[in-house]
């Protein structure tokens, strides 16, 4: 008996598919759960820049022209960064340059990727502003392989339909039938839902006895809670003491709490949107810096904290005047300074710190610290994680901008 011709067919389709080798970009279907706009749809233009940018750094293999075998791997570009600009994406991909720089900015703001604009030298003299672009790795990691387990339970009865469904094709006298199978009763318990639901509800619960008394609480309906969810892995590490302690910075604005001439009052919704929430955690919405500053520094015992030696407590005690007791015990109270080499100062950090944008963010208050308190000289500083790996942050800065962050007091 002769295989029905549906069956043949899908398995010559699956025989040619197996002789095209695909190359170039990839989009990982987890990336459009993590980059969405704020209203839950996939951020496409995002993705689909944030494909080639890691095309380009993902590295090739180097091969033994006559044993064959793997020597090593190198990178695709000759610069210690991507080279790009906005032209090059508009051509490619058939966006304007404002949609380009505007997905730019997104993903700048979700801590993936970092432009860098600099001076080179050319054959025709030096040209400026430059657009280079670095790549998170850690981050990437983070949305990429980050996915809730899931667990299911399901408990079902079976029942064959008598009636068979037929399909025939148009060649020859084939009867192609399919038996379908009824299940009336299925109970299936999704964990990773549920487990979600807590998540929401639990930030949505700190929001409420830390802030939403004295403003408009909203309700958790399904969008709000996919925000809330995206908004604790991306900005504050799926670390509900970081959420619990971020509402207790706005609960102490004064600004925020209706204490304006307005009288306007954060709301949740406000609250999670990646750019306000940048502006909270760079204290715009402080009540008066220095008394911020005095009763912060009164709040932390100084023989609470780990020095490992003079240079680490001179700079943990001015990024605690820096930045305040809530930021520095949120952030910093298990990074320390480890050594100087070469103009560029060593940090350990844990690996939490490395896959947030928090070294993107706060590179101006460390290199402040280390400056005006360790050693003027350095102008640069890397990351060390407690496992040993070395990763450098976005901190090797151009001539121009050197001269300007030696001037930071």
């Amino acid at each position: 008996m002769s295989k029905p011709l549906i069956e043949t067919c899908a398995s010559s389709t699956v025989e040619i598919m197996a002789q095209i080798n695909f190359e170039g970009n990839i989009l990982p279907i987890s990336w459009f759960q993590h980059l969405i706009f704020e209203n839950g749809k996939p951020d496409t233009i995002s993705i689909l820049l944030l494909s080639d940018i890691v095309y380009w750094y993902r590295p090739t293999i180097v091969r033994d022209e006559q044993t064959g075998q793997a020597l090593g791997h190198q990178k695709k570009f000759k610069a210690d960064l991507l080279q790009k600009n906005y032209s090059d994406y508009e051509n490619l991909f058939g966006f304007t340059k404002k949609q380009i720089r505007d997905a730019f900015v997104r993903l700048e703001n979700l801590g993936l990727v970092k432009r860098v604009f600099r001076t080179i030298e050319t054959s025709y003299g030096p040209k400026g502003n430059v657009m280079f672009i670095e790549l998170y790795p850690y981050k990437l990691i983070d949305i990429t392989h980050k996915l809730p387990p899931i667990n299911f339970k399901v408990n079902r009865g079976v029942h064959v339909s008598e009636e068979p469904s037929t399909c025939k094709s148009t060649e020859g006298d084939i009867d192609v039938q399919i038996y379908t199978e009824n299940t009336p009763e299925i109970t299936t318990q999704t964990t990773h839902r549920a487990r979600y639901s807590n998540i929401a509800l639990n930030m949505k619960k700190i929001w409420d006895q830390l802030v939403g008394e004295n403003t408009a609480s909203a309700s958790l309906d399904r969008f709000l809670q996919k925000q809330l969810e995206c908004s604790l892995t991306t900005h504050f590490n799926s670390n509900l003491e970081s959420w619990k302690s971020y509402c207790d910075t706005i609960a102490q604005s004064d600004f925020l709490m209706g204490g304006g001439e307005r009288g306007w009052k954060a709301t949740l919704d406000w609250a999670i949107e990646p750019k306000n929430i940048r502006k909270v955690l760079d204290g715009n919405f402080s009540n008066n810096e220095e008394a911020s500053l005095v009763s912060s520094e009164a709040e932390v015992d100084e023989s609470t904290l780990e020095f490992h030696s003079a240079e680490d407590r001179a700079f943990k005690l001015a990024l605690l005047e820096r930045l305040g007791s809530r930021t520095f015990q949120n952030w910093f109270s298990n990074c320390y300074l480890q050594k100087i080499q070469g103009g560029a100062a060593i940090l350990s950090v844990s690996k939490d710190f490395m896959m947030t944008y928090l070294p993107q963010k706060f590179w101006q208050e460390i290199l402040w610290a280390i400056k005006t308190k360790v050693d003027a000289s350095v102008f640069r500083f890397d990351c060390v994680m407690e496992q040993g790996f070395l990763d450098t942050m976005p901190l090797i800065l151009d001539r121009k901008m050197e001269r300007r962050n030696t001037e930071i007091t």
